[in-house]
């Protein structure tokens, strides 16, 4: 199996459009606090986050949402489809069918490590954005405790090749591969960081456009050694 990629994930998770929000009186919030939000909404898919995200950042989007709660509701099933479906069209899966139902589960495993990644900001520094007048660019840095899964490189490297005899042999790796990304010990440290670019006006709100780059470092984390 190729290297698992995170543009599979992200595809789902960037909800497209104008980003948006809803709030009482909009909070002063910090780079770290910010990243923070982001972190709960596309690493665990926390719906409260994404709406203080919305709420928070609702005057800097023309009072208009900045995230799509009810695509978020769904970037499960989507992220499950979509990977499942990318399997299929190539390697082990384009040859050996009967093994969907296996690569299926091994994506809601997947999702689910993801989830129960525990992360947050420590620190962050600012800069002037080079390429922006007047603009500052915030760098965050993050941790998260991922999943410490012990997958074998050696194993999903078979289903790179995808030879029909080897159709039982596959499916047992996909599904011992399953079970201990759901049983392994989130224990697992992983870093990253996070750019935040702060809003136009006399107000500054921290956003991003690429909440994706969130998974970079836990799925570099959880590839198969």
């Amino acid at each position: 199996m190729q290297k698992m990629k995170r543009s599979t994930f992200v595809e789902a998770l960037l909800l497209g459009g104008a980003l948006s929000i809803n709030v009482h009186a909009a909070e002063d919030l910090k780079p770290e606090q910010v990243t923070d939000l982001y972190l709960k909404t596309f690493i665990n898919n926390d719906v409260e986050s994404a709406k203080k995200l919305n709420d928070y950042l609702r005057p800097a989007f023309d009072n208009k949402d900045a995230l799509n709660i009810a695509m978020l509701e769904k970037m499960g099933d989507t992220i499950q489809e979509n990977m499942t479906e990318e399997f299929m069209r190539r390697g082990a899966g384009k040859t050996v069918p009967e093994l969907k139902p296996a690569m299926a589960d091994f994506a809601k495993a997947l999702q689910g490590a993801i989830r129960r990644s525990q992360c947050h900001a420590v620190s962050s520094t600012q800069a002037q954005n080079e390429y922006v007048e007047n603009s500052t660019i915030a760098t965050v840095q993050y941790v998260c405790k991922i999943p410490n899964a012990k997958i074998r490189k050696a194993d999903f490297d078979m289903l790179e090749k995808g030879k029909k005899s080897d159709a039982k042999k596959m499916t047992r790796i996909l599904r011992d591969a399953t079970t201990e990304l759901k049983t392994a010990p989130v224990n697992k440290e992983v870093r990253g960081q996070y750019r935040l670019y702060d809003s136009e006006g006399k107000k500054t709100y921290w956003h991003s456009g690429a909440p994706g780059d969130l998974l970079d470092p836990i799925m570099e984390g959880l590839q198969p050694t």
